[in-house]
């Protein structure tokens, strides 16, 4: 990583941090799944109690804020009646994902493909809501899609596949929500071997700064 790449990368998370409150850091498990030489990577930890002592949640208690909220929460859900009437899936199935830990990376494609996407999540333990509404989601989705969930074994994991090894597939490990573009892609991020985010020094570094992070980003300036 050369001067100017992790000036950027320092940036990112200095601007990130911003948005932390005082708590205890260094709790979060996503980072383990998300490859540490992405080409952009965010973890958003919305299980955060500290959430709450933010400045734009204070915000958010205003009482003409919370006014406005509700009529945009009223056209919120107008919209979710739309999406699921002509969709067939609900997007208020993906709400629960607000309040879990999740993680984000963007990958280089292989040769001149599309970059590759995988998304990791603490959904909690069969039964627990998030992860209950993810599978119905999902559900809704292969229905619209016209193709069953195929069912594959990758990495220790029974894999739920859409289009396939090289389409949309999604899984769990233990508590953690799995989604990727590819099974190739979701192998990696299982991969004992492969480098990841939580051994990254820069993102060591920025996660034992003072305080409980909400948001954090880490990119390559360069390769972007």
């Amino acid at each position: 990583m050369n001067k100017s790449t992790r000036r950027h990368v320092l940036s990112g998370l200095a601007l990130a941090l911003a948005l932390a409150a005082q708590g205890v850091a260094g709790e979060a498990s996503i980072e383990q799944f998300l490859p540490a030489d992405a080409l952009l990577t965010a973890c958003y930890y919305g299980d955060n109690p500290d959430i709450g002592k933010t400045a734009v949640a204070q915000l958010l208690k205003e009482q003409e804020v919370e006014d406005w909220l509700a009529t945009v929460r009223q056209a919120t859900a107008g919209a979710n009646q739309l999406v699921a009437a002509f969709l067939k899936v609900n997007p208020a199935n993906l709400q629960p994902l607000l309040a879990c830990r999740v993680g984000f990376a963007l990958m280089p494609g292989e040769g001149n493909g599309p970059p590759s996407v995988l998304l990791a999540a603490r959904v909690g333990k069969a039964g627990d809501q998030p992860r209950e509404q993810l599978n119905a989601f999902f559900a809704q989705a292969a229905a619209v899609a016209g193709k069953p969930i195929e069912k594959a074994q990758a990495a220790g994991i029974e894999l739920n596949q859409l289009g396939g090894p090289a389409g949309l597939c999604f899984g769990w490990r233990d508590d953690t929500f799995l989604l990727a573009t590819s099974q190739a892609t979701l192998e990696r991020a299982l991969a004992a071997d492969a480098p990841k985010l939580s051994t990254h020094p820069t993102f060591a570094r920025a996660a034992k700064f003072p305080g409980s992070p909400i948001v954090l980003f880490l990119y390559d300036h360069t390769a972007m």
